[in-house]
């Protein structure tokens, strides 16, 4: 699949819009996850959503996303690799089946849950090739707080 690149309009609006949901789901936010209204937050170093009563969820793990629209809901199938609260690869994939009653809601999350699990893949990656003590986990926020500075600057 090849995509033309953003425009800087495009690119301003997504990271508007990621940092916003990153500020939200920071704070914790209430979302239906396996048909119970539950608490999703997330983690401090933006590597991992917190689901309260089913873990901590890496989204670095995170190998799938699966949309689907039903009369009264907008659905999505996130799918983690291993267990959850990271640790055995080599266990079954882990579904987290989240129920929005707004489409933009679903496509905030959804795009903001892509954003973080490419960002978390490559800090992950570059851990392994660097090391432990190469790596902050702070990184992410950082550089959230250096474009969310720069955008109010621009205004």
């Amino acid at each position: 699949l090849v995509v033309p690149a953003l425009s800087k309009e495009e690119q301003d609006f997504l990271h508007k819009t990621v940092g916003q949901q990153c500020r939200a789901l920071g704070g914790g936010v209430y979302h239906t996850v396996d048909g119970e209204n539950r608490r999703v937050h997330l983690g401090n170093d933006w590597s991992a959503l917190e689901v309260y009563g089913r873990g901590e969820f890496p989204l670095h793990k995170l190998s799938s996303i699966q949309l689907e629209t039903v009369w009264t809901s907008f659905d999505a199938t996130l799918v983690f690799e291993g267990e959850s609260g990271g640790g055995n690869d080599e266990a079954p994939h882990q579904p987290l089946h989240f129920r929005f009653a707004q489409f933009d809601v679903r496509v905030r999350f959804i795009l903001t849950a892509k954003v973080l699990r490419n960002l978390a893949k490559r800090l992950q990656h570059r851990a392994t090739r660097k090391g432990p003590s190469q790596h902050s986990p702070s990184s992410m926020q950082r550089g959230a707080a250096r474009r969310q500075q720069q955008q109010q600057q621009q205004d």
